[in-house]
């Protein structure tokens, strides 16, 4: 069967839409169908990899015109003609290439048509701008600053300060609750006994928990599932006590003040995702509220 183009498939469709078939429209749709089954079969079974298949079928991306053209003109002798006919038998039979290890897993032999990308340096760990929540310092040179004569040259070359800066990240290992003790200095009057107390630094006070401390517990309870019990043996573990009962009135003081933003933003959610806006609406609500915001637009 010759290589049929797309318009002689559109009559072959037609006819067979009409029901008048021609006998040579017979053998070409037979034609198809065995191709098919045999392709379809190849691939059930391992044994010609789906990359394969499109150099089969497509050919292969990176060949240059001088080789096209070349093999082109060299298959007008007969010698290379009876060349070409076996090379062609070869590759209709099952590519030795491309069967099944009997582990089930294909071995494809085919040569890369470019050496892989190597990755780059440092590939696969996280860089300094994934830490947004670490405490960032600065540490200047501690001799050395910008205009000074270079150390180790002779010739007055000078330093410049550089655009790039190096980076350490030391991970180190914390409570989930931190606390910090303040000794407050108290004075007393010896004549009437009236007593003077250093003030708090400025920002703390005067509520022992503060809002930090309540998001991080209702983050760990209803964020990653941490029971209450367990947060309190192991903050008691830690040095820095937190009783589950504690821990209840901290979350439930929070959700009465957090509570009506929550259910605004739900309500929003809503209407967006009744009226088609679905993604964009999902997207924004789980930005804002985290896990939380996965948990409730998934549950819609």
């Amino acid at each position: 069967m010759s290589n049929l183009d797309a318009a002689e498939l559109e009559e072959i469709l037609q006819r067979a839409e009409s029901r008048n078939f021609s006998d040579q429209d017979y053998k070409i749709v037979i034609t198809i169908i065995k191709a098919y089954v045999h392709v379809l079969t190849l691939l059930q079974k391992g044994k010609v990899s789906v990359s394969r298949l499109k150099k089969i079928i497509f050919g292969s991306s990176t060949e240059k015109t001088s080789s096209v053209v070349a093999g082109t003109l060299d298959r007008s002798s007969p010698s290379q003609d009876k060349s070409t006919d076996s090379s062609d038998k070869t590759e209709s039979s099952d590519d030795p290439d491309d069967k099944s290890d009997p582990d089930g897993t294909t071995n494809s032999t085919d040569k890369p048509s470019s050496p892989p990308k190597k990755p780059d340096k440092g590939h696969g760990r996280n860089g300094t701008d994934a830490y947004s929540g670490a405490e960032h310092t600065e540490v200047p040179h501690e001799s050395l600053k910008a205009g000074d004569p270079c150390p180790e040259c002779k010739d007055g070359s000078k330093l410049y300060d550089m655009a790039e800066t190096g980076t350490f990240v030391p991970i180190i290992g914390q409570a989930p609750l931190g606390g910090i003790v303040y000794t407050l200095q108290k004075f007393r009057c010896n004549l009437r006994g009236k007593i003077f107390t250093a003030k708090l630094p400025e920002g703390i006070g005067p509520k022992k928990y503060d809002a930090t401390a309540a998001a991080m517990i209702g983050t760990l309870k209803y964020g990653t599932g941490m029971p209450f019990n367990r947060m309190d043996v192991l903050q008691g573990n830690l040095g820095i006590p937190m009783p589950a009962s504690t821990q209840w009135d901290i979350v439930d003081d929070l959700y009465v003040k957090i509570a009506p933003v929550f259910h605004k933003h739900a309500r929003g959610i809503t209407i967006r995702w009744h009226n088609g806006d679905r993604s964009d609406a999902r997207l924004r609500f789980e930005e804002r509220f985290g896990s939380i915001g996965k948990s409730y637009s998934a549950a819609r």
